[in-house]
């Protein structure tokens, strides 16, 4: 391990935010108002708000927990660490506004927060003509909580808004949080190696009043996991082609080397993914995160490299139609793109027991022995080298991960790729004689590049032979919208539709000893016993979750049920003295069980989600109205899948239980965190396989007797309890808005990825899959993308039949 000095000489390079529209989105009196509204769920709790009984309680729990060697008043500015009166705090929402909400959105939210600084709105939304800032914390705490419950869609909204805002951008700034966790900044078994020399193409010297013009042979529009292979296989099995065509990659996102790897919370969620961190579904339900820099989702994903299942493959050869997709051909492709990227095969046990194990993953492997549960290793591409990373989603110092930006596209970049980064398509080019003829041919596209440093704009109209589409599931359609495949002709109705996602319902298991789940390896593990207990392949899995604090502290829900049972115990529901004491035990609720992430680890119950006719119209992609580079998403996780999410958290609950968790958290606001009756919450020792510490016979009666009953209250109100209008879901898979068909009324594109109704434009990423896959898209992904290249290079080449 790295001493302190040594440490501090491999820290990342900060990456500066890109500049923001200087706007100020709200007036004064309007961002008091939102203000007022985030500090419900971060007050600062000080003895003047607290009884001094409860205090002293709520301090002990974080001062048993704190690490050694800090200062005595710790736990007390870490319960009085607020947002209240924070200037970077205001300027980080502001920033999320202007950049990543859509502008209806914070129009919408504008107008409620006026409502609320007029007598009539106040008092119809908070049952007094006292503006809302000006109330005390406890009162002000008992209105906002109370609007989780409220009837009124727009209450509800604000609500989540307040929740939702904080969480995001609290951290960045929390003085205090990381130093109760003992997280520290530069991972302490870093290994920084550096990244591949990439060479883009700049345009800052042409005039800015003129659009630059480029011929090309192929474009590939996207850098991700699709476009990576797409990039390397061209360029391999064309480069002794005459003449040699030219390929241009382009990247709307920007490269980063390794040397800015991990990325601080602030700067990830603004360089590395869409949105500034997640893309929120219409009704709020799931966030979605997407990666959107160089490298895609390869550069943000977690390493875990699984080949879809025989069911997924077996729905895809016969309910699509597509029965290539069973073949060995294609199990060929799988396993090259395996391969070349050092993933062992599953068979592989040689292979397997390389691969390390973090402390969480090894509670998850032995708890699932021990209830004789179904699990498994889960391979990883980082070509049998160690990778004791943990913060894979903030880039990886080592370049281990041998995914697009380590792996393929500079094996592409050695055979003549070009790069553009910054550059957004705006739409493709069609020749204007085929306009009313079918297939439509492509002739090149229209763009707008953007400098790095984001001081320079410049239009480019690229000519192309081939266009390949691999912008993701969530821009692909969108890039083909704009450029006239809209649903509304007689082909590709398809466009947008059909979306897949892989819904999760995270949990958190605390235990007396320390954990440091951001230490090591995410997923290298997973328990499969309930994978398929519908027989057609859906059903959940059991994970590991990325254990950073920003990941928690996003993730971990509010509790405002506290309040609202206790005021439907009162006895006109409304006692205000009762209130006023329980309000602010939710945001401490909040504080104590994230002060505890250094002893605990989260785990994602994940669920291939159905593919059934009624989820796929409801469920779709589609441009921002006010700004058509802006994706917004309309999906809600159905009944069916909420209620194998719900199983899968009562397994991954009782593995947390049997290994010895003291306190289980569900992530669901209407789910009772379970304590265990004998638990001790200060630091001690424990082994995976010694149980000589376990509790006394009466205790562990006790402890059972508690769990069960917990279990069965939860198994007795089953998918009540994850409402998705209070319950938020995450998917970080995205499948299937442009997915292959073997018809034209079907699907998208065709068995060799063309876009039906073009003689010259394929898609090539996690769109084109025809459902779910059920494992962590990379590989399935890859495979089809290898499999739709081979077919372009056999036309190019003249020898497809």
């Amino acid at each position: 391990m790295l001493e302190n000095n040594d440490l501090i000489s491999l820290a990342a390079v900060p990456s500066l935010l890109p500049p923001v529209s200087s706007e100020q989105v709200y007036t004064n009196e309007q961002w008091m108002t939102l203000l007022s509204i985030c500090e419900v769920f971060l007050p600062s709790i000080t003895p003047s708000v607290l009884t001094k009984s409860k205090y002293l309680q709520a301090r002990q729990s974080v001062q048993d927990i704190l690490p050694a060697n800090v200062d005595d008043d710790l736990a007390d500015r870490y319960l009085a660490e607020t947002v209240a009166g924070s200037d970077a705090f205001q300027e980080s929402i502001r920033r999320r506004l202007v950049a990543y909400v859509p502008a209806a959105q914070v129009k919408g939210l504008g107008l409620l927060l006026s409502a609320l600084n007029t007598q009539i709105g106040s008092f119809a939304m908070t049952g007094s003509t006292k503006p809302i800032y000006a109330q005390t914390p406890p009162a002000r705490a008992k209105i906002v909580l109370q609007w989780s419950a409220s009837y009124l869609g727009p209450l509800r909204a604000l609500y989540f808004t307040g929740e939702s805002l904080t969480k995001a951008t609290w951290l960045a700034g929390s003085n205090t949080l990381h130093q109760v966790l003992d997280f520290p900044k530069v991972p302490k078994q870093i290994e920084r190696h550096p990244s591949y020399d990439f060479q883009f193409l700049e345009f800052s010297d042409k005039p800015a009043s003129e659009t630059i013009s480029m011929d090309a042979d192929v474009v590939i529009i996207g850098s991700g996991c699709g476009a990576g292979v797409m990039a390397e296989h061209l360029a391999a099995n064309l480069a002794n082609h005459e003449p040699k065509p030219r390929i241009l990659l382009l990247e709307k996102g920007y490269f980063h080397p390794s040397s800015h790897f991990p990325m601080d919370n602030a700067s990830s969620g603004i360089h590395l993914f869409e949105a500034g961190g997640a893309v929120m579904s219409d009704d709020s339900s799931i966030a979605i995160a997407a990666g959107s820099t160089f490298g895609g989702g390869g550069t943000v994903n977690w390493s875990a490299s699984l080949q879809p299942q025989h069911f997924v493959r077996e729905e895809w050869a016969t309910k699509h139609k597509l029965p290539f997709l069973q073949s060995q051909d294609f199990q060929a492709c799988l396993d090259e793109v395996c391969e070349r990227m050092g993933v062992c095969k599953i068979t592989d046990e040689a292979g397997k027991a390389k691969i390390e194990h973090n402390r969480a993953n090894e509670i998850l492997l032995e708890g699932a022995r021990r209830l004789g549960l179904a699990a498994e290793v889960v391979p990883q591409n980082t070509a049998g080298q160690r990778h004791w990373c943990g913060r894979c989603s903030a880039g990886c110092a080592s370049s281990t991960k041998q995914g697009p930006a380590n792996y393929w596209l500079p094996q592409a970049s050695k055979n003549g790729v070009e790069f553009i980064q910054g550059c957004f398509v705006e739409k493709i080019r069609w020749d204007e004689s085929s306009n009313s003829s079918n297939p439509k041919r492509a002739v090149g596209l229209i763009g707008t590049w953007t400098s790095k440093e984001r001081n320079e704009v410049r239009k480019l109209r690229i000519n192309a032979a081939r266009i390949i589409v691999s912008s993701g599931t969530l821009h692909s359609p969108l890039l083909l919208h704009r450029s006239g495949l809209t649903p509304d002709l007689r082909i590709n109705k398809h466009i947008g539709s059909n979306l897949h996602l892989h819904p999760t319902l995270p949990l958190s298991a605390t235990f007396p000893y320390r954990i440091d789940p951001w230490d090591g390896p995410i997923l290298t593990s997973a328990v499969t016993s309930l994978e398929n207990v519908d027989g057609q392949g859906h059903g959940p899995k059991i994970e590991v979750m990325l254990g950073t604090p920003d990941m928690m502290c996003t993730m971990m829900p509010y509790r405002p049920q506290m309040l609202l049972d206790a005021l439907s115990h009162t006895r006109n529901g409304n006692d205000t003295e009762v209130a006023l004491d329980v309000a602010l035990d939710v945001a401490l609720d909040y504080k104590l069980r994230l002060a505890r992430h250094g002893h605990s680890f989260g785990l994602i119950v994940i669920q291939r989600d159905h593919a059934d006719t009624s989820n796929a119209a409801k469920s779709y992609v589609y441009a921002d109205a006010d700004d058509f580079k802006k994706v917004k998403v309309h999906y809600t996780p159905s009944a069916k899948d909420r209620e194998c999410l719900i199983q899968g958290a009562m397994m991954a609950a009782r593995i947390a239980y049997i290994m010895g968790a003291d306190i289980i958290d569900i992530f669901s606001p209407s789910i009772p965190v379970f304590y265990r009756p004998s638990s001790n919450t200060k630091e001690a020792e424990a082994s995976l396989v010694d149980l000589s510490a376990a509790p006394s016979q009466d205790d562990q009666a006790t402890d059972n007797k508690a769990f069960e009953q917990w279990i069965s209250d939860i198994k007795t109100k089953g998918i009540s309890l994850v409402d998705p209008q209070s319950t938020r879901f995450g998917s970080a898979h995205q499948m299937s808005t442009c997915r292959m068909s073997a018809s034209a009324q079907d699907g998208v594109v065709d068995p060799k990825g063309k876009v039906w109704g073009t003689h010259n434009v394929y898609v090539a990423d996690a769109s084109v899959l025809p459902s779910a896959s059920g494992v962590n898209p990379m590989i399935s992904t890859m495979g089809m993308s290898l499999h739709i290249a081979k077919g372009i290079v056999a036309d190019i080449q003249g020898t497809a039949t």
